[in-house]
């Protein structure tokens, strides 16, 4: 199994998209933030493609932080009901980033 960082990947690209997404100021002009976020809808969806691959095909993966054992330290693990959950919500996620980025213009006037 070993440290596939494909697992932590899933949680921190998201978390730190929208981080980079908001110190990015939104103006009419600028779409930084819209091809942040598309960016890394992109890239987390992605990754769970390839999260979910591996696992059907090596059995479950795991991901120790710190690399510290587990009664002491965190350990993420992706089987297969986690690495599909994973896949569809970021499928949510990216159809939610390509509905806001399509009716931006027309939901805020």
């Amino acid at each position: 199994m070993g440290n596939n960082p494909l697992v932590i990947a899933i949680v921190f690209v998201p978390f730190f998209t929208g981080i980079i997404a908001l110190l990015f100021s939104q103006t009419e002009k600028d779409k930084t933030q819209r091809y942040i976020s598309l960016a890394g809808g992109i890239i987390t969806t992605a990754i769970s493609v390839m999260l979910l691959i591996q696992v059907l095909e090596t059995g479950p993966q795991t991901y120790q932080l710190g690399g510290v054992e587990p009664p002491f330290g965190i350990i993420f693990v992706a089987d297969n009901l986690s690495a599909l959950f994973g896949l569809m919500a970021s499928t949510v996620l990216m159809m939610g980033i390509l509905y806001s980025v399509s009716c931006h213009d027309k939901c805020i006037s």
